[in-house]
């Protein structure tokens, strides 16, 4: 068998032929260690063509087609048709084989040029030798010319792949989410840690206010407690705390608490380095709402009817455990019931007890708001929602949260039905509502897009309209034509002559009604004519042929015979 190797860098494509390559897969470790040296490598393989690429967007067509395995650039099919035989190729697909790296490319190569294609282990390890020794075997190439030919070529095929990403969208998503949930452990363990260090000093002012971000900026605002209670009749001082707190009353038990607290007093270096740690609380909190807006508003960009259903933390946490919303949409709703779950599902069928009910989806508005019991069945229902609006998410043109607010009407419908007993209206009511809903919409869209496009239009006419320079054309002279001035005989007898016209057709109609014929009838005289022209008979030729029938033969004889 005769090995081509097909081979690419940034800066051409390359055929090279592997001689002696049934020995030498035979015996794949003295092959390796023959692809480790040059000396031994060079006298394996020869150089048949070399194509080399003449500008980086040919450089990047070419890596993506070869990555992707699915197209034959110009340049490949080049390379083919000048340095491998095809002829014999194809007509001893086993002994002439092309050597390619992906199995992919050679499908696609062998169904093109209906050639035998091989990637197995030894045709790697063609490519390792060729890819390490690359450069010295193509001696004609510049070093240093290779090296960044290397990396714009490394940092363009990655971009482009970044680009071309379907669910790079999806990815914010993981990040921030992630980000999130980071944070929100971060801010419990620091506020947690505040709450003690702080505490010495004033520790009834955690039974006043609970919440993390208002207690974190009333320690700051607070600072001396000692001090804080002798300026008690600062406006200022008041005017901020209320600005935090948000109720004179709590802000009156917050001064009447620190004046009878048990609390230590700190000294300035130990309040100071409290005060510091409470600044880095603020802010990790700060930050924590900021990235929860930036995640919400991601969510209902890229998937409405999610948010719509099981809220924006919620879906983009199910959406972090499979990867990307697309995997979300493939998983069936028992898989996604459980997401965030897998240890105990492996530890209960190890175990062999029962499987758990939920994972993630534990934390959804509409599970929460059901008992204990109800749990398990309404996490199976909400799975089966959110699966269905993922996949509506993914395959739809233009998402909208529309399809998503019905699925929430039915889960709402389904939560009171397990608290109340309530019957829940039936799907294919609130069903055919969104649709009539998606319909009105989309009519919408396209209205929007017309007039849109239409503005868009003037705006660019009136744009080139301003940007031509308006050219003033020089007005003709009119030419000065003789004045024939009318004389008044011409225009009496033109004005004498229209009633003479009309008489005279009145007089025509007269006459023919006298005859016994209407103009109707005249012209379906006319008409008959026509017809018989077309037949290819005048009118005469008829009457003569009727006389002809009238008259019989003895008076034809008798004529004959007068003559």
């Amino acid at each position: 068998m005769r090995l081509y190797a097909l081979f690419e860098n940034s800066s051409g494509l390359s055929l090279w032929e592997i001689k002696n390559f049934d020995e030498l897969s035979d015996n794949l470790p003295e092959f390796q260690k023959a692809c480790d040296e040059i000396g031994r490598f060079a006298e394996l393989v020869k150089l048949k063509h070399f194509y080399p690429f003449n500008s980086p967007a040919e450089v990047l067509e070419n890596l993506e087609a070869l990555a992707s395995g699915t197209t034959v650039t110009p340049a490949l099919q080049s390379l083919i048709e000048t340095a491998f035989p095809l002829e014999k190729a194809q007509r001893k697909r086993k002994k002439y084989v092309l050597g390619v790296q992906d199995s992919k490319i050679g499908l696609t190569l062998s169904e093109h040029f209906n050639i035998g294609t091989r990637s197995d282990s030894s045709v790697l390890q063609v490519m390792r030798g060729l890819r390490t020794h690359s450069r010295k075997l193509l001696g004609d190439l510049n070093k240093v010319s290779m090296k960044e030919s290397y990396v714009a070529s490394a940092h363009s095929y990655s971009r482009s792949i970044v680009s071309f990403n379907p669910n790079r969208s999806s990815t914010m998503i993981l990040h921030s989410i992630s980000s999130y949930d980071q944070l929100d452990k971060d801010t419990n363990t620091a506020l947690m840690r505040l709450k003690e260090w702080y505490g010495a000093c004033f520790p009834e002012l955690s039974d006043i206010v609970t919440h993390p971000l208002q207690y974190a900026r009333l320690t700051l605002a607070i600072n001396d407690r000692a001090r804080f209670v002798e300026e008690k009749e600062n406006e200022e001082r008041f005017s901020e705390i209320l600005a935090i707190v948000g109720d004179n009353d709590v802000v009156e038990d917050i001064y009447q608490k620190a004046a009878f607290s048990k609390g230590v007093t700190y000294n300035e270096v130990d309040l100071e380095a409290c005060m510091t740690f409470a600044e880095v609380v603020v802010d990790i909190i700060s930050f924590k709402d900021i990235d929860k807006e930036y995640l919400c508003d991601k969510m209902n960009t890229v998937a409405p009817s999610i948010s719509a259903v099981g809220g924006e933390l919620t879906g983009a946490r199910m959406i972090a455990k499979v990867g990307s919303l697309g995997n979300l949409s493939k998983l069936p709703a028992s898989t996604a019931q459980i997401l965030g779950a897998e240890g105990a599902l492996f530890k209960a069928i190890k175990k062999k007890r029962p499987t758990p009910k939920h994972g993630t989806i534990y934390n959804e508005p509409h599970v929460v708001a059901v008992s204990k019991k109800d749990k398990g069945r309404m996490s199976r229902f909400m799975a089966n929602q959110i699966v269905k609006a993922a996949r509506y998410d993914f395959f739809a043109k233009k998402p909208n949260r529309i399809y998503g607010e019905g699925l929430a009407e039915l889960a709402q419908d389904r939560v009171d039905f397990l608290n109340t007993g309530k019957k829940p209206r039936q799907a294919d009511v609130v069903m055919k509502d969104v649709i009539r809903k998606l319909q009105k919409y989309e009519e919408e869209q396209e209205i929007e897009m017309v007039t849109t496009e239409v503005v868009s239009d003037k705006e660019d006419a009136d744009l080139v309209m301003e940007a031509v320079p308006v050219v003033e054309e020089p007005k003709a002279e009119p030419k000065a034509e003789p004045k024939a001035e009318p004389k008044a005989e011409d225009e009496m007898e033109a004005i004498a002559e229209t009633p003479k016209k009309k008489k005279k057709k009145k007089k025509k109609d007269k006459d023919a009604e006298v005859e016994g014929e209407t103009p109707k009838k005249k012209k379906k005289k006319k008409k008959k004519d026509k017809e018989g022209e077309v037949d290819g008979e005048t009118p005469k030729k008829k009457k003569k042929k009727k006389k002809k029938e009238k008259t019989p033969k003895k008076d034809r004889k008798r004529k004959a015979s007068d003559l």
